[in-house]
C-alpha cells in the first residue's frame, strides 16, 4: 500500500491537487482498486480529504500540514532541511536516516513521516507515533566533535525544540535531562540520538525526535495517559506542525553551528532556560535498572553531564542515566 500512497501523492503535487479520471484509471489497473481504496482511506485517516467534481477530477480538498513544501516555507536555514525524505509511514525515522547516512547524504538532511510503526526511545522504548498528530523526524549530522562530546548534541537539540516550542505555541517546556521535554510535569517530546563512530572517529550522528502536537486529551494509550501530555492539550489549540518543525530547523542550524565553531557553549545555552537545576530528582543508573543516585541538581557539563549533590553532600557527575523529577 505504501507505494500507492505516495503515487497518489505525486499525482495530486503534479496535478495542483487534482487527479484527472485517465489518471486514476490508470493508478488503478495498475495497483487494482482495492489497494487503491485501502491507500486513499489511509490518507483520510492522517488528515486528507477528497471531493469528486463532474465525476472525471479527483479533488484535493485538504491535506496534511506536515508536506515538504510546507516545510520549505516555514524553514529559513542554509542546510537543515533542504534535503526532505518525507513518508506517509516508516518503522522509524532514525532507521531511514540511518540508511541515508550511510550512503553519504549531506548533513542537515531531514527524514519526517506521518506515522512510525517501530518509533523508538532512549533503551529501547515504544513511541507512540499516531498519524497526522505530531512531529516524528530524524536529521543527519556530521559533527568534527569528539565521540565524548555527542551527549552535548541531545542536549542542545533539546534547547532548540524548547525555544521553538516557546516561540511557535506560547507555552515554554521544561528540559528533562538527558532528552526530554516536560509540560505540567507529562512528557511532551522526546530526543534519540545515534551515532556511527569508526576508529574513534565520529561519522555521523542521527538526531530523532518525537514531539506530541495535535493529540487531544483521551488519545494516548492507557499507559502513556498519565505521563504524557501535547501540545493540544496544554494550549487548547490545533498547532501548525510545519510551522514549529520549521523553527526548530531555523534555531536548531544556528546553535548547532556555534556550538561545532565553538563560539558557543552548552552551558551558556542551557543557563536562561527552565532546566532540572535546582530541583530534586532520581537518576537511574545503567547497566543495572535499579541503581540509582537521588539528589539535588547543582547545573550540567560542557559534556552534557549531569551534576547533582546527594543527601550527603557528595556531588555526582552523571553522564548515562535517566532523571525522574521528585514531587516537590
Amino acid at each position: 500500500m505504501k507505494a500507492t500512497v505516495e503515487e497518489i501523492c505525486r499525482l495530486f503535487a503534479f496535478g495542483a491537487g487534482c487527479i484527472e479520471a485517465e489518471e486514476m484509471k490508470g493508478l488503478v489497473a495498475l495497483r487494482g482498486w482495492g489497494m487503491v481504496e485501502q491507500a486513499l482511506d489511509y490518507l483520510k485517516r492522517i488528515g486528507f480529504s477528497f471531493k469528486a467534481e463532474r465525476g472525471d477530477l479527483l479533488l484535493l480538498a485538504t491535506g496534511p500540514d506536515i508536506t515538504p513544501e510546507a516545510i520549505h516555507a516555514r524553514t529559513h536555514t542554509r542546510e537543515f532541511g533542504r534535503g526532505i525524505h518525507h513518508f506517509s509511514e516508516v518503522d522509524s525515522t532514525n532507521s531511514q536516516a540511518k540508511a541515508l547516512a550511510e550512503e553519504a547524504c549531506a548533513e542537515g538532511t531531514l527524514v519526517v513521516s506521518e506515522t512510525q510503526t517501530r518509533g523508538r526511545g532512549r533503551m529501547d522504548r515504544k513511541w507512540f507515533s499516531p498519524p497526522g498528530k505530531g512531529l516524528w523526524f530524524s536529521i543527519i549530522l556530521r559533527p568534527t566533535i569528539d565521540p565524548s562530546e555527542i551527549a552535548s548534541l541531545t542536549l542542545l537539540t533539546a534547547v532548540s525544540l524548547a525555544e521553538s516550542v516557546a516561540s511557535t505555541c506560547g507555552v515554554t517546556p521544561l528540559i528533562s535531562w538527558p532528552n526530554d521535554l516536560l509540560l505540567s510535569g507529562r512528557k511532551l517530546a522526546g530526543i534519540l540520538a545515534e551515532a556511527a563512530i569508526t576508529d574513534k572517529v565520529c561519522k555521523y550522528v542521527i538526531m530523532g525526535v518525537g514531539v506530541n502536537v495535535n493529540i487531544a486529551e483521551g488519545g494516548f494509550p492507557t499507559e502513556l495517559a498519565q505521563s504524557s501530555t501535547a501540545l493540544l492539550i496544554e494550549t487548547g489549540k490545533t498547532q501548525d506542525r510545519a510551522l514549529l518543525l520549521g523553527a526548530f530547523l531555523s534555531i536548531f542550524e544556528e546553535h548547532y553551528l556555534n556550538y561545532i565553531a565553538s563560539l558557543t557553549s552548552l552551558t551558556e545555552l542551557l543557563a536562561d532556560k527552565e532546566t532540572l537545576r535546582g530541583l530534586w530528582v532520581e537518576v537511574v543508573l545503567p547497566p543495572k535498572e535499579g541503581e540509582t543516585v537521588v539528589g539535588k541538581v547543582l547545573g550540567y557539563g560542557e559534556d552534557g553531564s549531569l551534576h547533582l549533590q546527594d543527601e550527603n553532600g557528595r556531588v555526582h557527575h552523571i553522564t548515562v542515566g535517566s532523571a525522574r523529577l521528585l514531587p516537590s
